[in-house]
């Protein structure tokens, strides 16, 4: 393997906590070993998962000698509870308090809380056929953390190319 270069460690998921919905099968259960394998620790958000999925959440579900961990939560994305219940977890179980001293959980004190009428309201995924992907009025609250996200919705968009067109 190639010497680390600054470009290469500018960007690096080694110690970090990635939150990956859909990876309990498919290109995000890719995704979610290559992140653990770069020392990632990983919640996956999905409805289920299949057995190699499960696999992977055993083996990666201690923490013995500064190895990632995964953690699987049960999500539908489209229920509101169940969203904030995937922060709440990977608040607790995976990532580090913000002060030595912290004893409650950053997102338990801060994540809004939904009425039971409103808590299903969150269906941009039903109508795009993707996950949510632009921020609602329900959104977390800004974490004192960074955010990547990564999507291949566009892969599915059936919007025109804006590329012009030959005579």
């Amino acid at each position: 393997m190639a010497a680390a270069t600054a470009s290469s460690t500018q960007f690096s998921v080694d110690g970090k906590t990635a939150i990956v919905t859909g990876a309990g099968s498919g290109i995000n259960y890719s995704f979610a070993k290559l992140l653990l394998s770069r020392g990632c620790n990983v919640v996956i958000a999905d409805l289920g998962l299949r057995p190699e999925a499960q696999k992977l959440v055993d083996e990666y579900s201690s923490p013995t000698g500064g190895k990632a961990r995964a953690v699987f939560v049960e999500t539908n994305v489209v229920q509101w509870p169940e969203l904030e219940n995937m922060f709440v977890v990977a608040d607790i179980v995976l990532l580090p308090p913000l002060h030595p001293s912290k004893t409650t959980p950053s997102l338990i004190a801060s994540l809004p809380r939904s009425a039971p009428e409103q808590a299903s309201s969150n269906r941009t995924g039903q109508t795009s056929g993707t996950h949510p992907a632009p921020p609602t009025p329900k959104t977390p609250p800004t974490l004192p953390r960074e955010l990547a996200t990564t999507s291949s919705s566009t892969s599915t968009s059936r919007t025109p190319s804006a590329a012009p067109s030959s005579p």
